[in-house]
């Protein structure tokens, strides 16, 4: 078995300070480092050569498809500057691959940094189980981003990533070459990843999700364990499951429309309160509204409007102080509203704060998030909109609209 391997880096603004003494350490199953992004100090303390590809972009599948063009070994592994591998990942990474010499990718098991606290995440087997990836859709939970062996020729025979995804594009890669990849678990590898953002785009995570469930058979693939002996209950509930994945992600107007589809199939009050609770957070109360009149048992209605009542005069009281110069105010009364709602109104009315505070990428961050909920709501957009051409970031934008709205 050749055991040489291509590192694959993409560049970020922290690097962590083990990188390089990881690679030091693993430098015998080594043949080649190369970055996508400039050269920097740091690299000067490793033992062998390493390639700069000078690239600016911020697109992951841009930058990983770079990488993988230009590697000549058997496998690669990819990385982030601000992830490191243990001293033998590896040794562990090729010892779990002699247990099955065909797979595509042996993964290994991911340590989270973030402040000083720290995460383990263990993985779990799916030799022979790969399908179960896909019907978690929620794949990012089951596999670490950074730090699998990958076998350099798989990537190259199915066309690279898509770079339509600038995040989440390893996920959607392994979603979309699910049936046709061998995957192995180093139960005793491990790669470290130092959180350094906390915002994520779940938009991409969504549009992967929606763009699936019509690549494969929802009987045979995603959702077997349904009884589909009653097809309208089964469709149903398999709606409701995909609503409940892009709630998850905040794509509260694609859930909504797979919890109509639910309704469609079999009337019930499980996907008609979630579908009240989806409006709510979007801000479409009138909508929220309209639906208490469509099936819920009397207490249900009157709990829909004292909790329909209660967001409204929230919403209302914020928006009033915030014109009032109330800004501290409101900052200081945001931790209890969270705890009661979180809907894109309240990150709306955080985004013309941060604005009038003078945090423009704060601002941009809230109204991005507003949108994200509700992009149908033309004041959130006029102010995304608004502030992203501050910023000189409308592309994004554009991008985000057609993730939620044209696409999937």
């Amino acid at each position: 078995m050749d055991r040489q391997v291509d590192v694959l880096i993409i560049s970020s603004d922290k690097v962590n300070e083990e990188l390089v003494d990881s690679l030091n350490e693993n430098r015998d199953f080594i043949s080649s480092v190369y970055v996508s992004g400039k050269e920097k100090e740091i690299y000067s303390d490793y033992d062998g050569k390493v390639e700069f590809l000078n690239f600016s972009s911020v697109n992951k599948a841009f930058l990983r498809n770079r990488l993988i063009e230009i590697a000549t070994s058997p496998y690669v592994l990819y990385l982030s500057e601000n992830s490191s591998l243990d001293d033998d990942t590896f040794e562990e990474l090729f010892s779990s691959l002699e247990d099955r010499p065909d797979a595509d990718i042996v993964y290994p098991n991911e340590v989270i940094l973030w402040s000083d606290e720290e995460t383990v995440r263990n993985f779990d087997e799916y030799a022979g189980r790969e399908v179960e990836l896909l019907q978690s859709l929620a794949i990012e939970n089951l596999l670490p981003e950074y730090g699998s062996l990958i076998r350099t020729d798989f990537i190259k025979e199915k066309g690279g990533f898509d770079e339509r995804f600038a995040e989440y594009e390893f996920y959607d890669f392994i979603y979309k070459n699910i049936k046709d990849l061998r995957l192995k678990w180093s139960e005793f590898a491990f790669v470290n990843y130092e959180l350094t953002e906390t915002f994520i785009d779940t938009s991409y995570r969504s549009l992967s999700v929606r763009e699936v469930i019509n690549i494969y058979d929802w009987k045979e693939d995603i959702f077997p364990l349904l009884r589909w002996d009653d097809e309208n209950v089964a469709l149903s509930t398999a709606n409701t499951i995909i609503g409940d994945r892009l709630s998850f992600y905040v794509d509260f107007l694609n859930a909504s429309e797979f919890y109509r589809r639910s309704l469609f199939c079999f009337h019930n009050t499980v996907s008609l309160g979630k579908l009240f609770d989806t409006y709510l957070l979007m801000g479409r109360f009138d909508d929220a509204f309209a639906l208490l009149g469509e099936g819920f048992s009397p207490e249900e209605v009157n709990d829909g409007k004292e909790r329909l009542s209660n967001v409204k005069k929230i919403v209302s009281e914020l928006e009033k102080a915030v014109q009032d110069g109330k800004l501290e105010e409101v900052i200081a009364a945001m931790n209890d509203v969270a705890d009661y709602y979180k809907g894109a109104p309240i990150h709306n009315i955080m985004g013309v704060i941060a604005y009038l505070t003078g945090d423009y990428e704060g601002a941009y961050r809230f109204f991005y998030k507003a949108v994200t909920m509700n992009p149908l709501e033309k004041d959130f957009l006029m102010n995304l909109t608004d502030m992203a051409k501050k910023l000189g970031k409308e592309d994004e934008v554009v991008g985000l609209i057609d993730r939620l709205v044209k696409q999937g």
